[in-house]
């Protein structure tokens, strides 16, 4: 057998060839692609954040935030939202006037002019931003992309050794896993070699029950509140720390939405920042009052904000009414006039037990919040409208909730593990829910908390509404 000069070169092209396609279809190059075609040269990046990032690429977990219109099959939803977060603070970080337009650049194009962030409020918000010290300023980068990996399968893997249970809400394994972060996520190892002050600040950002969105949108009760306030009470946290822990938190919410629109905020705007500063307030008013009700203040304000008290002079219903708007995310008197037409439009029976689920919150629950329930009704309200979303949603959270009552009495799910409608708020669920003829027959899994849609019986697990005669669930109002 004769040999060939020209073999050598081939296998020589052949592996290069190999090699220039494996980069190419790595997951740092992938998302450097993305980087690349979304931002071009904006975005500043370093080669150390990407590579965190890329543990999110085989997340098979996602918040379900508006899926319902989510259309980029290319990426991992939760890299956009990550990346817009990183852009928004390094826009919010320079503060000129090119940086506010690129910043509402979304809202222009899905808002009214009054509901786009003003440049009065970018302003402001730059100068706190400006004032951060380096350490903070890497800390706020770091907290942007960590939150997007958490429960990935990389992330469980690393934070296996340091846990003793794994929880299943991302927040919560964010907090569990903060004490160890530079132990567990690279980039909180390399940002704490650097600034060493970065590790106590991470266990900041992410403090066990303190998520800023739920009391925005009035996920849980007043325990939302407590660690936070006794925090602050028993001067364990500063006042400075306590808003890095907002700033985190306001960053987090200019990438809400960023798998919709990754350059600028499409979800910071006027009536969102203003519910962020209100529930800041709510938390001051805790801190300095401590006999002081911040839900209920919360509740006042968001109620006043739709003009509800013209509406209806029940001071319950007016509760009631408040958190359904929070949860909706609406702000308007028009808003406002359409929620209660809607809520008035359920049977008596889900009326009440609205009503007295939202008292029995003004106080403090063991229980933590409920996830994904705004994202539940959002996404359903986008599709067929505030109406249908309230009348096909209410009845189901109601059912889960009463469920998840009995199951905590029975013990059959643990009293610290959250009720979660993550898989109800997928654009699927959300589908069969609107197409719904009736009420969801729906169960809930002992161990992650996850309400499903019950494939068996719904005999099985049909939690049948409570009848108004029984008094602890009666609204007072109402009697």
């Amino acid at each position: 057998m004769k040999y060939c000069r020209c073999l050598p070169f081939f296998i020589l092209l052949i592996s290069l060839v190999l090699s220039q396609t494996s980069r190419a279809n790595s997951p740092v190059e992938k998302i450097r692609e993305y980087i690349n075609a979304t931002y071009g040269d904006a975005l500043i990046i370093s080669n150390k954040q990407v590579e965190q990032l890329t543990w999110v690429l085989d997340n098979p977990v996602t918040t379900p935030e508006m899926a319902v219109i989510y259309q980029n099959g290319r990426i991992h939803l939760e890299v956009p939202r990550a990346l817009a977060r990183l852009y928004s603070l390094q826009l919010l970080r320079s503060g000129s006037r090119d940086d506010y337009q690129i910043f509402i650049s979304p809202q222009i194009r899905e808002y009214s002019a009054d509901e786009i962030l003003p440049w009065e409020d970018f302003q402001s918000l730059s100068e706190v931003f400006k004032a951060l010290s380096p350490a903070e300023y890497e800390t706020l980068q770091t907290g942007a992309l960590i939150s997007s990996v958490a429960l990935s399968p990389k992330a469980r893997k690393q934070a296996a050794p340091f846990l003793k249970t794994m929880p299943e809400d991302s927040n919560q394994f964010l907090a569990v896993t903060a004490p160890y972060a530079a132990q567990i996520y690279p980039l909180a190892s390399h940002l704490a070699s650097e600034h060493p002050e970065s590790s106590r600040l991470l266990t900041v950002l992410f403090m066990p029950d303190s998520h800023l969105r739920h009391m925005m949108y009035c996920e849980g009760s007043m325990a939302m509140y407590s660690h936070l306030t006794k925090a602050s009470q028993e001067k364990t946290i500063s006042a400075r720390e306590l808003n890095l822990w907002h700033l985190h938190w306001l960053i987090n919410i200019a990438g809400f939405r960023g798998h919709l629109e990754p350059v600028g905020s499409l979800y910071l705007s006027r009536y969102t920042l203003a519910s962020a500063q209100l529930a800041k307030q709510a938390i001051n008013l805790a801190i300095q009052v401590p006999d002081a009700n911040p839900l209920r203040f919360y509740l006042q304000e968001r109620s006043r904000w739709l003009e509800l008290p013209s509406l209806t002079s029940d001071q319950d219903e007016l509760v009631a009414l408040g958190r359904l708007a929070a949860q909706l995310r609406i702000y308007t008197p028009k808003q406002g006039q359409e929620l209660f037409d809607s809520f008035r439009s359920l049977d008596e029976e889900d009326q009440a037990r609205w009503i007295a689920y939202s008292l029995k919150q003004l106080d403090f629950q063991e229980t933590p919040a409920p996830t994904y329930a705004p994202a539940l009704l959002c996404n359903c309200a986008r599709k067929q409208g505030l109406q249908k979303a309230i009348q096909s949603v209410a009845p189901i959270m109601l059912d889960a909730f009463a469920r998840a009552e009995l199951m905590r009495t029975d013990g059959t799910l643990a009293l610290r593990t959250p009720l979660s409608f993550r898989e109800l708020a997928q654009a699927c669920s959300v589908t069969e829910i609107l197409e719904s003829k009736g009420n969801q027959p729906i169960q809930i899994d002992g161990t992650t908390g996850l309400v499903t849609f019950d494939p068996v019986s719904s005999q099985s697990v049909l939690i049948q509404k409570t009848p108004l005669k029984d008094k602890r669930l009666r609204c007072p109002c109402r009697d």
